[in-house]
């Protein structure tokens, strides 16, 4: 097993930088819609942007830890539950080990369908 060994807080900040970064390129391609500060956006809203920019972060980590058993999930869920107190939104912290591991377990199974394809052995 791989045990990622990173701090509560900096894992909540890069979320959060990671989640600014997605919040301004959503305002830039719908223009459209009425956006608002990331801050008052409603929950639904700030949890899609929270696991669209988890997904980024887990997807940027080499493949290596993405293969083997790892604690990423357990991270995440710590981070998202963090949340609560970023966006003074308590339903972040009802969010659950169950859907962290969810969301990391998407990523690591494309990541094993990849590695099952030999091409990528040539490139």
């Amino acid at each position: 097993m791989i045990e990622l060994k990173i701090t509560n807080s900096a894992a909540l900040l890069l979320l959060t930088e990671r989640m600014k970064m997605e919040f301004e390129k959503r305002k830039s391609f719908v223009k459209s819609m009425n956006w608002h500060e990331l801050e008052m956006m409603s929950y639904p809203e700030i949890l899609e942007i929270a696991e669209c920019s988890a997904i980024d972060l887990i997807s940027m980590l080499p493949a290596d830890i993405l293969l083997e058993k790892n604690n990423l999930d357990e991270i995440l869920y710590r981070a998202i539950k963090s949340l609560s107190g970023v966006f003074n939104k308590e339903e972040f912290s009802i969010y659950s080990l169950e859907q962290a591991r969810v969301l990391v377990r998407k990523i690591e199974s494309i990541f094993e369908i990849y590695t099952k394809d030999s091409d990528f052995n040539y490139n």
